[in-house]
Order: structure tokens, then sequence, then C-alpha cells
């Protein structure tokens, strides 16, 4: 069992360094925003900021 989780390490870091770091970055970006948007809307709940005349 031991050299099948070696294996699927090394081959897991093989295909990670293969990405190109502009990829890496859009990934990290995106995982950004969407924590972002989650944590924006507090605990409360959203409410318009338009008001109606």
């Amino acid at each position: 069992m031991l050299k099948s989780r070696r294996y699927l390490i090394n081959a897991f870091l093989n295909l990670w360094n293969k990405i190109p770091t502009s990829k890496l970055r859009g990934v990290a970006q995106l995982v950004a925003r969407v924590v972002w948007d989650h944590e924006a809307g507090g605990s409360s709940p959203l409410t318009p900021t338009k008001l109606e005349s």
C-alpha cells in the first residue's frame, strides 16, 4: 500500500509541475473571489441598497 501511495503522490506532483503558473494564478483568483463573495454576505441576509421612493 505504501508503494501505491507514493506512486499516486509522485503522479500528482508530476502533473502539478506541468501546469503553467498562469493557470494556477487563475485558479487562485477564482477561489479568492468565491470566498470573498461568500463572506461579503455576512451572517445576516442580503438586503437591497437601492431605496424605492
